[in-house]
């Protein structure tokens, strides 16, 4: 009977222990069951060759919810669930194959057990365009949302017919699509009442996980475009993701906030949009792609390029970054050492207030320390 029901229920996507993962699959445990309980229950589900269970159990291995992880008992539950005829098991085996003629393969068994992610991840390996159409429109078809968004990007410029598709995409929980679906349907809109839609498509993609999505959303309820005009929401919003756009295009979005683009320094930007906000003479952002090139965190470190953002930065008044460059020139951190040029910027530094440059004059005896 227990063998019967999984057989017979529809796949869904767990999100937690073993037991919840068991029920997922439309059995129920037995009253009070532990999570020794259910993993026991998959995995003689599993043994009975319900393929659904075998994946359940592999991601449970895989994540080491309620289980210590094991990734190669992971990968043959994958690989007997695939057998078994359950396509996603084939899809997650084949994304963690090196051999790329058996993830063909796996990919090609996966598609044809209708799973859409291995469906649309063949159509990215696809070169006869007809093919490539073809498989997108079954991942769509399938449940892959990516595979919708995939036809409506092989389809010449906007059109009913791309926003049917990115429409269909949202539908299916693809953050992409809802955000090409806002921006056709901001670009379309010929009424301000018109933009309300646009919005939704926006607050679905931000609630997805869509950087974009969340950017536009920000900029929208700056703007009041199609919603309600929310200054301090709209600010947070793109503060935190306008990162998420091209540099040029955040900055464009930036010029709604109250402090324009030097409001993006409040946040994290990254590496990119620091150098075009140092473009646009924001001594601080050459001062932040400066640490971001020298420290290596963001990037391989590159010693010139630091010197380069650090010479801007100092040349426009801001002291810390001179300091940051004498150090810099002083241990010759990728950059020719030359010390009297950072005795020179230290002493400017110190002079300026930056106690740091103050203390390494004195550690290197530039400086005598002030009298008590």
């Amino acid at each position: 009977m227990l063998l019967a029901l999984l057989l017979s229920a529809t796949v869904a996507a767990p999100s937690s222990g073993p037991c919840d993962r068991f029920a997922a699959l439309g059995a129920q445990a037995p009253g009070r069951a532990d999570d020794a309980t259910c993993l026991q229950l998959l995995d003689d589900a599993c043994a009975g060759s319900v393929g659904r269970a075998c994946a359940a159990l592999a991601d449970l291995l895989l994540s080491g919810d309620g289980v210590a992880p094991d990734a190669p008992r992971a990968e043959r539950l994958l690989d007997r669930g695939c057998q078994a005829g359950t396509g996603e098991a084939c899809f997650r085996l084949a994304s963690r194959t090196t051999d790329a003629a058996r993830r063909r393969l796996l990919l090609d068994e996966g598609c044809a057990e209708r799973s859409g992610g291995a469906c649309l991840a063949l159509a990215e390996l696809a070169e006869d365009p007809a093919r490539r159409r073809g498989l997108l429109e079954r991942a769509c078809d399938l449940g892959a949302g990516g595979g919708c968004l995939g036809l409506a990007r092989l389809g010449p410029g906007q059109g009913p017919k791309r926003l049917a598709w990115l429409e269909r995409g949202c539908a299916l929980l693809d953050a992409a699509s809802c955000t090409a679906a806002g921006d056709q349907r901001r670009a379309e809109a010929a009424e301000p009442h018109e933009l309300d839609r646009a919005a939704e498509r926006y607050e679905r993609a931000c609630a997805l996980g869509s950087g974009v999505g969340c950017a536009r959303l920000g900029l929208a309820l700056l703007r009041g475009e199609g919603l309600v005009r929310d200054l301090p929401r709209g600010r947070a919003l793109l503060l935190a993701s306008c990162g998420a756009l091209p540099p040029e295009a955040c900055l464009a979005a930036a010029a709604d906030l109250p402090g324009g683009p030097p409001d993006l320094l409040e946040g994290a930007p990254p590496l990119p949009l620091l150098e075009a906000l140092c473009r646009r003479g924001q001594p601080e952002a050459c001062h932040r792609a400066g640490r971001s090139w020298q420290e290596g965190l963001l990037v391989t470190g590159d010693g010139p390029r630091a010197e380069a953002f650090y010479e801007r930065a100092c040349g426009s008044g801001r002291l810390e970054a001179c300091h940051d460059l004498a150090v810099l020139l002083w241990a010759g951190g990728g950059v020719p050492v030359d010390r009297p040029r950072a005795t020179v910027l230290l002493k400017r530094a110190c002079d300026g207030g930056v106690v740091e440059a103050c203390l390494d004059l004195e550690l290197h005896g530039l400086r005598q320390p002030p009298a008590r």
